[in-house]
């Protein structure tokens, strides 16, 4: 098979176990999907894990979608992964109040383990693929200001 064949079929088969995500609707994601989004290997990621009863995650919503605005065109991508028992629904009034322009899955509990998740809001800013720095807890904004701009220095 041509390398251009293989190719195709390797990106049709991520873009088949990831659920295309809807600007400010909280799609399900599998356990195989979140790996993928994990490990894609195409540039900076911020991947957010977040869950709508912690109260840090809900006051840094806003400053992450503005922030993902502000980098988009650099680049960046953001994505936000909600760890809510309650399924998607927990999630997304929250990102409907704060108008949330960045992709949100609803991984649910499972992934605290996979993830190897102690504290939330956690952040895992992701370079091609690999994780190179985990930040978790709340933080002001100037502090995660200060981490998208040396992410991407």
């Amino acid at each position: 098979m041509k390398p251009i064949c293989l190719l195709a079929v390797a990106v049709a088969v991520m873009l088949l176990s990831v659920p295309a995500a809807i600007a400010g609707k909280v799609m399900p994601i599998s356990a195989e999907g979140l790996q993928a989004v994990l490990h894609e290997s195409d540039g900076n990621r911020v991947v957010v894990f977040m869950a709508a009863w912690c109260a840090p995650c809900v006051e840094e919503l806003p400053i992450i979608n503005r922030l993902a605005a502000d980098y988009a065109p650099h680049g960046l991508k953001v994505i936000g992964v909600a760890l809510d028992s309650g399924g998607p629904e927990a999630m997304q009034p929250i990102v409907d109040r704060h108008q949330i322009r960045f992709p949100i899955y609803w991984a649910g509990e499972t992934a605290i383990q996979t993830c190897r998740i102690s504290r939330l809001p956690l952040m895992l800013l992701i370079r091609d693929g690999e994780e190179v720095k985990r930040i978790a807890g709340g933080r002001s904004q100037e502090a995660i200001e200060a981490d998208f701009r040396s992410f991407m220095e």
